[in-house]
């Protein structure tokens, strides 16, 4: 299904938003759910595609959970799957965010995180594009189209091929896509940025960004006012390079955040 800004299907599509790896959506306006967002796959004739958007609707009604995307219905339109999704929007800018603010809504990320692990699903691509906020500022972790969920007849090789190469793990760059805390040394890079200029081992080009993942230590990080002792030891523990010797779960995450001396 191809949308275009103005097209009516039910509903009317107000505005493109954006575009993943194998998906885009648009803001639409309907007599049912009001303004909403709805995501449909780039090429309906690639399979892959299909499959993918398929599985984050599965994924998102498995998951059901405050700190994820709310999907309030999905479907099919001449074989090509959508998702309507609640409308949400960006985060108030880095630069802008109290420390305290940012630890506080990554615990409550970490939850949900924690709830998708124990069912065995993996985002696989949590970085800063893929966390959105509601209108009240309430975190939420979106685009769970390069998931990994198991059982699911999606080949490993497809899922190897998409994800963030700012986020993604040395174990990711060789082909492992079902470890969940490859989540967490992900959320380490999302929190290295939050604290810092940059993500720790930049962006571009992929085959540099690959080599400082696989082989170059955790830089400093660097902020006008620096975090606490014991967040900057969190960060090195979720960026260890051999997920062995990382923090385990992503309870363990979130209580170390919690525990965290108080941080103006």
């Amino acid at each position: 299904m191809k949308l275009v800004v103005g097209q009516a299907i039910s509903m009317t599509t107000v505005a493109r938003l954006g575009g993943t790896a194998c998906g885009e959506v648009f803001q639409v306006k309907t007599s049912t759910h009001g303004d909403v967002a709805i995501k449909v796959v780039l090429d309906p004739t690639n399979a892959d595609q299909v499959s993918l958007l398929k599985q984050e609707g599965q994924i998102l009604r498995a998951l059901n959970h405050p700190n994820v995307i709310c999907l309030h219905c999905d479907g099919t339109v001449n074989g090509s799957p959508w998702l309507l999704l609640e409308l949400l929007q960006k985060r108030t800018p880095i630069n802008q965010l109290p420390t305290a603010t940012i630890v506080a809504q990554l615990a409550d990320l970490c939850s949900a995180l924690d709830i998708a692990h124990q069912q065995g699903i993996v985002h696989r691509d949590l970085d800063l594009t893929n966390i959105m906020s509601t209108a009240a500022g309430q975190w939420k972790i979106i685009d769970f189209g390069a998931a990994y969920m198991p059982h699911s007849p999606i080949p490993h090789a497809v899922l190897a091929a998409l994800g963030t190469p700012s986020i993604m793990p040395p174990e990711a760059w060789s082909g492992v896509v079902d470890d969940p805390r490859s989540d967490l040394y992900s959320l380490g890079c999302c929190l290295f940025r939050f604290m810092s200029t940059t993500y720790p081992f930049g962006e571009s080009p992929r085959n540099m960004v690959r080599d400082r993942h696989l082989n170059e230590p955790v830089p400093a990080v660097v902020r006008q006012q620096g975090p606490p002792q014991q967040l900057l030891d969190l960060i090195n523990d979720l960026l260890e390079k051999d997920p062995n010797n990382r923090i385990q779960s992503a309870a363990d995450v979130r209580q170390r955040l919690l525990n965290l001396p108080p941080i103006p």
